[in-house]
């Protein structure tokens, strides 16, 4: 690129930048044009800064993707109602972080990729601790039905992303008419669930097995 090339650049203006900043327009980014769109480059260019200019608040995208889930988390918590029973109030906080997680595919990918270790994923631990022993779990079965509800939470956001029911019906492509008699007769319902209803149905079975435990 010759010097007369470079001049006609656009030139980056000069600004400040904070992270909460980077994080909603990282967000925004990758709902709009999806996550794999999601580059340092690209990042750069919708903040109207360059490259550099990220690193000095992320290191690199693995970092950046931690913010993301960290920040969904935290929506999730301010979000979850205030009052209720200690059931409603779980239920009602998983909600809210599925449907977070599934509006940020970008942020959903790092979550179930790897671990994430944030401020906010603390504090939704503790806050679901807090709630088992509200309902009387205490001692090694609080800890061991937070780790089941949180298997059961991020199955079901794993499912919805990658599974969508109507491809069940192409189990029955598998064998002969009648052959799978039980599964021909609830396939409409099999098939054609609503994801959260789905998850609040297993939900609810799984604390009412607490509770009655």
């Amino acid at each position: 690129m010759c010097i007369r090339d470079r001049a006609r650049q656009p030139e980056r203006r000069r600004r400040d930048l904070s992270t909460e900043e980077i994080v909603a327009t990282a967000l925004d980014l990758a709902a709009r044009e999806g996550s794999s769109q999601l580059t340092m480059r690209r990042l750069a260019d919708a903040c109207g800064v360059t490259p550099m200019a990220l690193y000095h608040h992320v290191a690199d995208k693995e970092e950046l993707l931690t913010l993301l889930a960290d920040r969904v988390v935290g929506e999730a918590l301010l979000s979850t109602r205030a009052d209720g029973s200690w059931q409603e109030r779980l239920v009602d906080f998983a909600c809210h972080y599925r449907r977070g997680f599934l509006a940020n595919p970008a942020a959903a990918e790092v979550l179930l990729r790897r671990p994430v270790l944030s401020e906010n994923l603390a504090r939704c631990t503790e806050f679901m601790f807090q709630l088992f022993s509200e309902g009387g779990i205490s001692g090694t079965a609080m800890a061991e039905a937070t780790d089941a509800f949180v298997l059961l939470l991020h199955g079901s956001i794993t499912n919805d992303l990658t599974r969508p029911p109507e491809v069940r019906r192409q189990l029955l492509d598998f064998a002969e008419p009648g052959e799978l008699r039980r599964l021909e007769e609830r396939m409409a319902t099999y098939s054609h669930r609503d994801g959260e209803e789905r998850f609040r149905l297993a939900a609810g079975w799984m604390l009412d097995g607490l509770t009655r435990g």
